[in-house]
C-alpha cells in the first residue's frame, strides 16, 4: 500500500498534536476549587460558557468560583466535541487549555463536556 508524503506528514502532526496536549495535562496542578489548573506554559480552565464572539472569537468561561476567563479561541485550538466554532454556544460546560503569553490567553484545546441526562 502507498502512503504519500503528504498523509504521513499529517499523521506525524496529528500525532504530535496529541502527545503535547497529553503530557502537559498529566503533571497539572488543581488549584481548589476555582476551575483554574495550572503549570508553567499551560492553564486548565473549567467552568459554563458565559457568552462567545464568533467574530472576535473570544470565548468566556464562568469558573466554578464565580470568576470569569476570557479566553481567544483560533484555527490552531483543537475542538472536541465541536465541529466548528459556530456549534460553541453559552451554557456549555467546557474545559479550555489554554496559554497565557499576552493579554488575553489563547486556547489550546476546547472541550465540550458530556450533558447529563436521559
Amino acid at each position: 500500500m502507498k502512503t504519500s508524503i503528504h498523509t504521513t506528514a499529517y499523521l506525524f502532526a496529528a500525532l504530535f498534536l496529541i502527545f503535547s496536549l497529553i503530557t502537559p495535562s498529566l503533571s497539572l496542578a488543581k488549584d481548589d476549587d476555582t476551575g483554574v489548573t495550572t503549570n508553567q506554559d499551560i492553564q486548565l480552565t473549567e467552568g459554563k460558557i458565559k457568552k462567545f464572539d464568533p467574530k472576535n472569537q473570544v470565548v468566556t468561561v464562568q469558573v466554578n468560583k464565580g470568576g470569569k476567563v476570557t479566553i481567544s479561541v483560533d484555527w490552531n485550538t483543537a475542538l472536541v466535541g465541536y465541529s466548528s466554532l459556530e456549534e460553541i454556544k453559552k451554557g456549555q460546560r467546557v474545559k479550555v487549555w489554554h496559554v497565557v503569553k499576552e493579554d488575553t490567553p489563547t486556547a489550546v484545546k476546547m472541550e465540550k463536556k458530556l450533558e447529563g441526562g436521559c
